[in-house]
């Protein structure tokens, strides 16, 4: 096995960020998922930087529902993307129950 380039390294953790799966952000550099599970656990400094890139793409993600939610201009935007986004964030709340 060979080892994984910074520039391979730099492609998943942008793959990662823009919400690619690890299957197809090790696909796009040409290496087994399995090897992106080996690197978290063997490089701790690549490790915090995909869990950084894991959280930048949960932070997009949101923001994208959150504006669908309120609208252009907080002018009213979609009921349904407020729903989903409450009922993720506060379950115990606003999930439905016994589904």
């Amino acid at each position: 096995m060979r080892p994984i380039s910074e520039g391979q390294k730099a492609h998943i953790l942008a793959s990662i960020s823009r919400g690619r799966t690890v299957a197809s952000a090790a696909e796009s550099v040409g290496i087994a998922r399995q090897s992106i599970s080996r690197l978290r656990r063997r490089d701790p400094l690549f490790a915090s930087r995909y869990d950084r890139a894991l959280a930048e793409c949960e932070v997009h993600l949101v923001g994208l529902i959150w504006n669908a939610a309120i609208g252009e201009e907080g002018l009213g935007g979609d009921w349904r993307a407020a729903a989903w986004l409450l009922a993720r964030r506060f379950p115990e709340r606003w999930a439905r129950k016994g589904s």
